[in-house]
């Protein structure tokens, strides 16, 4: 089947129509890069749930609630982030009575406690600024049915000039016709944080968003796909010079007439986030979750069919791996969070590998065994620290493991001749287990007749069935 073009399918019927008491869930993704900052990436995702209430003639209502994610997946309630909030705003206390410390070393301390105390200033406020995307909140919204945002009831905005986090899965349509290239003006508030003025409270700027959409084509007939470009300037009445130019993507699905997901890469100059540095490169990214997909999202991996693959989800090299093994074999070592994060963020060594039972022996150990006698507090406290982050390790190979036996994604052989839609259930030395999609049969395909990328899957994230149920 030829791809086809946006307009081929929907021409002027592309609508919103959605229908009352339905419910969609999307993932949000804001990923900030400042090379010029102590803490040059930034990485937020949280959930965002739509119900909706009513519909009119002019436009739709929702209701809608955010969950926010930690760094490593989502918060378990509203009381985590309260307690949160609650360590960050605790001031430091200094020691009462004259110091011991020399006046330099002093000197440094004092800047030292300064810098932590701005930092937690900083997190607190972009938690109260921003919430939605750092807190749970909940609200409703109104929007026509070519996707323009007309009002919420909550303020959810994002980070850098991003809008309305309650209207960022919405795909904006043309009033007229989706055939051709269609522009618009969004009117957007920022809260804007001068560079060099940490201590200030921030200031609301406003700035208007230009945007243009542009057809593609679509190579699902159930799908119409966009190009997005856009341009902001502004921010002069409090002094600023804003720069922001960004391209991405949006797809509408045909089938249910509401948004499926996109991305938008922002080049912004002339903003201050949290105090770090003037200038970034931003991606603000959505997708709408269904089961398996939700399971990826909280997993802290791309919700798509691609999330594990190379690209997305990289492999360590033998080398890496045995490198790695020594460094955690030492059993008095600092291990240090570089080499946690090569682990933690790279796909799971195979499961019977030797780092891999490294892993399990240190996570395995009581924290009160291996003591002795004149073991110093500095040796305690690096070997919990060790068995801690072995303990972390563990859980996040699992959290894998399981995950990608949701993936739903087509697999197929060197030659082609045959690819099914199916989800990975184990292996044996010689097959891999896959349920197929359309009608939930089993199948078991032999790993050499697999192409080579699905062969890499399988034989990365597949266990076998004993390895499974001991999970």
């Amino acid at each position: 089947m030829m791809p086809l073009t946006t307009s081929d399918v929907c021409g002027q019927t592309l609508r919103y129509r959605p229908v009352v008491g339905q419910e969609l869930e999307y993932g949000v993704e804001f990923r900030l890069i400042c090379q010029d900052a102590r803490e040059p990436e930034v990485r937020r995702r949280c959930r965002v749930r739509y119900r909706m209430i009513a519909l009119t003639d002019e436009h739709w209502e929702a209701e809608f609630t955010t969950h926010p994610f930690t760094a490593t997946g989502p918060y378990s309630g509203p009381e985590a982030v309260e307690r949160l909030m609650g360590m960050l705003s605790q001031e430091v206390t200094p020691v009462p009575g004259p110091s011991l410390a020399p006046p330099d070393i002093q000197a440094r301390f004092d800047s030292m406690a300064k810098w932590a105390a701005r930092q937690r200033k900083a997190q607190v406020t972009d938690m109260k600024v921003y919430p939605g995307l750092f807190l749970f909140c909940s609200g409703r919204m109104k929007a026509n049915f070519q996707g323009e945002l007309l009002a919420t009831t909550s303020n959810t905005n994002m980070p850098m000039l991003v809008g309305q986090l309650a209207g960022l899965p919405l795909c904006r349509l043309s009033d007229k016709d989706a055939s051709a290239p269609f522009g618009y003006k969004d009117y957007r508030k920022v809260n804007l944080l001068r560079k060099g003025d940490e201590e200030s409270d921030p200031v609301a700027t406003s700035v208007f968003l230009l945007q243009t959409v542009k057809p593609k084509t679509s190579n699902d007939p159930n799908v119409a796909a966009f190009d997005l470009e856009c341009e902001i300037a502004g921010g002069a009445n409090v002094g600023a010079n804003i720069r922001v130019s960004g391209t991405g993507y949006s797809e509408f699905s045909i089938n249910d007439s509401m948004p499926i997901g996109g991305n938008t890469d922002y080049e912004v100059s002339g903003v201050t986030f949290a105090g770090r540095g003037n200038s970034y490169l931003v991606r603000v990214s959505f997708q709408r979750l269904d089961p398996w997909r939700r399971t990826l999202f909280d997993a802290m991996l791309l919700p798509t069919a691609t999330a594990l693959d190379r690209e997305n989800l990289p492999r360590l090299t033998p080398e890496q791996l045995s490198g790695l093994r020594t460094a955690f074999g030492k059993a008095r070592s600092r291990t240090g969070p570089d080499i946690v994060s090569m682990l933690f963020y790279n796909a799971p060594p195979p499961y019977d590998s030797a780092i891999h039972e490294t892993i399990e022996e240190i996570a395995s150990r009581d924290l009160d065994d291996g003591a002795v006698p004149d073991e110093s507090s500095r040796d305690r406290r690096d070997r919990e620290e060790m068995i801690n982050q072995a303990r972390s390790l563990r859980t996040r190979w699992k959290q894998m493991w399981k995950a990608a036996t949701v993936v739903e994604r087509e697999w197929s052989d060197t030659s082609g001749s045959f690819k099914i839609a199916a989800r990975m259930l184990g292996r044996t030395e010689t097959d891999v287990a896959l349920q197929r999609i359309d009608n939930g049969q089993r199948i078991y395909v032999p790993l050499e007749r697999l192409g080579k990328i699905d062969q890499e899957i399988a034989e990365t994230f597949a266990l076998s069935p004993e390895a499974l149920r001991g999970l």
